[in-house]
């Protein structure tokens, strides 16, 4: 589905003689740039940047029609959500989450990461759904870490504002709610907050 930025990428890497682990290391997982490579991942314009840099290429010069347009959507997509929610127009900010994932865009991770970690958030706070949250919370770091497993999450590095977001959902979840006994929310939080101060 996504063969050619995985393909030329890969030709990039292996004629560099650099590992998926060292293509990977600081901006995703290994898994990650497996999946890109054989076509069944389609990352973020932002990952793919990122990733052509650590090869010493600019990806526009492979990919000239890629453009900064989806980003903006995003970024005015994510700025309509936050008005909502600063107005408080809840079931009007659900409503436009739920449009926004029908949309090609969303079908890239980071965005899909986003909306899945907005929705998870919202259900909790305000319906206080936490099995569905939790689920969705879930669902969102998958999509980066397919092997994440919250007992151990800190065997896991996590490298986005959106994987992080996931995870402080599931520490939100678990200190709002009974059904998750084995997750110690408050060692997440401390995780998180060392996380961002020793950036």
């Amino acid at each position: 589905m996504y063969q050619n930025f995985g393909k030329i990428m890969k030709e990039l890497r292996e004629k560099k003689e650099m590992s998926q682990t060292e293509l990977s290391r600081g901006i995703c997982s290994k898994e990650y740039v497996s999946k890109i490579e054989n076509g069944h991942k389609l990352p973020s314009e932002r990952v793919l940047k990122l990733l052509f840099e650590r090869l010493g290429e600019n990806v526009q010069l492979y990919f000239p029609t890629l453009e900064f347009s989806e980003n903006l959507n995003f970024i005015a997509d994510k700025e309509q959500i936050d008005t909502l929610l600063y107005h408080h127009n809840i079931m009007e900010c659900f409503g436009y989450i739920h449009c926004l994932k029908k949309k090609n865009l969303y079908t890239c991770d980071e965005p899909l990461q986003y909306l899945l970690g907005k929705e998870a958030f919202l259900l909790a706070k305000y319906k206080q759904d936490y099995t569905k949250a939790f689920d969705l919370s879930i669902q969102s770091i998958w999509i980066t870490k397919p092997n994440f497993d919250v007992k151990h999450y800190q065997g896991f590095h996590f490298y986005s504002i959106e994987e992080l977001w996931g995870l402080y959902n599931i520490s939100y979840i678990a200190s709002h709610s009974k059904n998750f006994p084995e997750i110690n929310s408050v060692s997440i939080l401390t995780a998180l907050y060392n996380f961002f101060i020793n950036r």
